[in-house]
């Protein structure tokens, strides 16, 4: 029930991503994108943030102890630690080409599965839902975008850690800047 229920908002997230929505979205807490220029136009872009454990929603009670440090209150449901980071880069390759590039690393053990939605646009718009099994603590991949235009890119999802059914990390939606391809 939960790959199902997951897989459609991943789904939807992708789609609202395509139509710009998700991106004007203000996440609290998430790291601000760092736009890269050169001779005064931005040519890159890429932002990093943290990760954060959940509960996987038939387990709302899970135990989430392992991933604060130090003494804090309940430990249950969700917590302000960190079980990795996640990143969205966007930079320009060539006339009229781009490239956008999304990776994490988890810290706290080894991932098994992973339900990413990447969207980018609008010059080349289109969407990509990165769904798989594996077994890293990293993980990174790409695509080549023809358009031209303003380009920019949006991620967000989760991947389930070995040996922990009940958690997920969840990568919260973070956009990176826009910049000309």
């Amino acid at each position: 029930m939960y790959k199902a229920v997951k897989s459609s908002r991943i789904g939807a997230a992708a789609a609202l991503m395509t139509a710009g929505v998700l991106a004007t979205i203000a996440m609290p807490g998430v790291a601000n994108a760092e736009a890269l220029s050169d001779a005064g136009t931005a040519t890159h872009s890429e932002i990093t943030v943290k990760m954060v454990p959940t509960c996987a929603p038939e387990y709302p009670d899970c135990d989430l102890s392992e991933f604060v440090s130090g003494e804090q209150g309940s430990t249950r449901g969700s917590v302000s630690g960190s079980c990795g980071t996640s990143s969205i880069y966007v930079d320009k390759i060539g006339t009229h080409k781009g490239r956008v590039s999304w990776g994490m690393h988890i810290n706290t053990g080894f991932i098994v599965f992973r339900e990413i939605a990447v969207a980018w646009g609008p010059a080349g718009g289109s969407s990509f839902a990165d769904v798989s099994p594996m077994y890293s603590t990293n993980y990174s991949s790409s695509r080549t975008v023809s358009g031209s235009g303003n380009f920019s890119a949006t991620i967000g999802g989760a991947v389930q850690l070995v040996g922990n059914k009940y958690v997920h990390c969840t990568i919260p939606f973070h956009s990176t800047s826009t910049i000309k391809i």
